[in-house]
């Protein structure tokens, strides 16, 4: 499989998984691109082949052909069912992606963030983190009345000491 494909599947699982996480969104786009990135690891020994480190190419490749290498977003299972119709399995791949994208736009709480930001006053990018709870507003109470002394002692409340 082409490994395009193997990053078009990266990154549609890893939209899948934050249909049920909510994080920052600019740590969900790290761990959107880090999930495509998951998933081309097994494929890595090509690299290590290519500038002729032939040892670690051979030991990668040993990886990439058990059983382990699905923990990487489904590798080997995907490499297991290539079709030969390199452009089928890129459309493919993209189709599905597409359709995470849109069940993620759909599914997730936009007006919230929208909202949280609309009440703080901050805009578009004014320095609140999108995703956070907007700050509690803080009430301020009026001043407490200054409290007087008594001028003489007569008006003093019993039982208080006068100096």
């Amino acid at each position: 499989m082409d490994i395009i494909v193997h990053f078009v599947v990266g990154l549609t699982f890893g939209l899948v998984v934050l249909l049920f996480v909510d994080w920052p969104q600019p740590r969900e786009f790290l761990f959107i691109f880090a999930s495509g990135l998951w998933a081309i690891i097994p494929d890595g020994h090509w690299m290590f082949s290519e500038f002729g480190f032939d040892g670690p190419a051979a030991v990668w490749k040993s990886f990439h052909q058990t059983a382990f290498a699905n923990l990487f977003w489904f590798h080997r299972f995907l490499d297991n069912h290539e079709t030969g119709r390199k452009n089928l399995e890129a459309g493919t791949s993209l189709l599905l992606l597409f359709v995470a994208v849109v069940t993620y736009y759909v599914a997730n709480d936009w007006e919230i963030v929208a909202e949280s930001e609309s009440e703080s006053g901050s805009g578009a990018g004014a320095g609140a983190e999108s995703g956070s709870e907007p700050a509690p507003e803080v009430e301020s109470s009026p001043e407490p009345e200054s409290v007087t002394e008594p001028e003489s002692d007569h008006e003093a409340e019993p039982g208080s000491e006068s100096d």
